[in-house]
């Protein structure tokens, strides 16, 4: 049972990595990353599902059938959230770091002002932004006052998609 915890905590791990990088990835990559996350989750699934029912099978059996199936439903589909994000967003964002390209991009962006307790204020979305996860880049305040609609983002790109390292209005 160790083994399973230790896994949880690194999905867990690439998990807050992928929400720390503005990594975009294509098309192609998200659903071939959700190919793989449901492949691994039905794997997870099979190696787990017996020995986390039985640490409490006593009170796993008095609740009632709609309850197990539900908890066990919305357990497994968190799970297939965190395999989806390292699939889609973590794995191929290192591969990005470690092999990709410069890459230049001029692009048009909305800037917008949305106040929310634990998240960014300012921040800029767009087209090239609308995949990532979250799909939007944060900016300071001094970027956002000076309200420009055009944007040069620069990174690494791959064949599996666009790390966005730096923002700058043009």
């Amino acid at each position: 049972m160790a083994t399973h915890g230790y896994f949880f905590l690194l999905i867990l791990g690439s998990f807050i990595y992928a929400v720390s990088e503005d990594f975009t990835p294509t098309a192609q990559t998200s659903s071939i990353g959700l190919y793989i996350a449901a492949a691994f989750t039905c794997v997870y699934f099979i190696f787990t599902f017996d020995a986390i029912t039985s640490v409490h099978r006593a009170k796993f059996k008095k609740t009632s059938r709609q309850v197990r199936f539900t908890s066990t439903l919305v357990f497994y589909a968190f799970i297939l959230f965190l395999f989806w994000v390292t699939a889609c967003h973590t794995i191929p964002a290192v591969y990005t770091r470690l092999v990709g390209n410069d890459y230049t991009i001029d692009i048009g962006v909305a800037v917008t002002n949305k106040y929310k307790k634990n998240s960014c204020r300012y921040r800029i979305e767009g087209e090239l932004i609308k995949n990532a996860f979250p799909a939007h880049i944060c900016i300071s305040k001094s970027m956002y006052e000076t309200k420009k609609n055009k944007y040069r983002l620069s990174g690494l790109s791959s064949n599996l998609g666009v790390l966005i390292k730096n923002a700058t209005p043009i």
